[in-house]
C-alpha cells in the first residue's frame, strides 16, 4: 500500500491524475492503460517476489511495454533528485487520485471477448496463479463452479496528463 501511494503521489506531484485500478493481474493494466486513453500505466510487482524484490512495472499508453530508451528515461528521472527539468505545478494544476471498482472486470470481459467463439466444453484447464493478482478473480472468469481459491496482493495505478 505504501508504494502504491508514494507512486500515485508523486505522478500527482508533476501533474499527472492517476487512477487507481487496485489489484489486478499485470495484464488487465496493459489494457486498461489502452482502454482508457492513459499516457501510461504502472504495475507494483509484489504477489510473489521477497519484498527487496518489489518494483514498478510500466506500460506506455499504447498497452505495450515502453522503448529501451523511455525506461532509461524514466529511470534516469527516478535517480535524478530533484530533477530540474520537471515541472512542479500548485493548486489545482496538481494531479487527483481515483479509485475504479470495475477494472478487473473490464479485462475478464476483454478477455473473454478475445477468446470469441472458443469452447472448452469438457476439457479439464489447471489455472496456476502463483497466488497474484489474478488468484482470486478467475472464478469471475471461468464461473464459480470451476474455481478452487487463492489470495492476492499488489496494486496498480494508470497515469492521465
Amino acid at each position: 500500500d505504501m508504494l502504491a501511494a508514494a507512486l500515485s503521489a508523486g505522478m500527482n506531484s508533476v501533474g499527472v491524475d492517476v487512477i487507481d485500478a487496485g489489484i489486478v493481474p499485470t495484464p488487465a493494466i496493459a489494457y486498461l492503460s489502452r482502454d482508457t486513453g492513459a499516457i501510461a500505466g504502472a504495475v507494483i510487482s509484489a504477489s510473489h517476489n521477497p519484498y527487496r524484490d518489489n518494483g514498478i512495472k510500466f506500460f506506455a499508453g499504447t498497452g505495450y511495454k515502453p522503448t529501451n530508451e523511455d525506461e532509461l528515461e524514466i529511470e534516469n528521472l527516478t535517480l535524478a533528485s530533484p530533477s530540474p527539468d520537471i515541472e512542479r505545478p500548485t493548486g489545482g494544476k496538481i494531479g487527483r487520485s481515483r479509485s475504479i471498482a470495475d477494472g478487473a472486470r473490464q479485462y475478464i470481459e476483454f478477455a473473454k471477448q478475445s477468446a470469441g467463439d472458443i469452447r472448452f466444453d469438457g476439457m479439464k484447464i489447471a489455472l496456476d496463479n502463483a497466488h497474484g493478482a489474478a488468484s482470486f478473480r478467475h472464478a469471475e472468469a471461468v464461473g464459480p463452479a470451476h474455481h478452487a481459491g487463492g489470495a492476492a496482493s499488489g496494486g496498480a495505478a494508470l497515469g492521465h496528463a
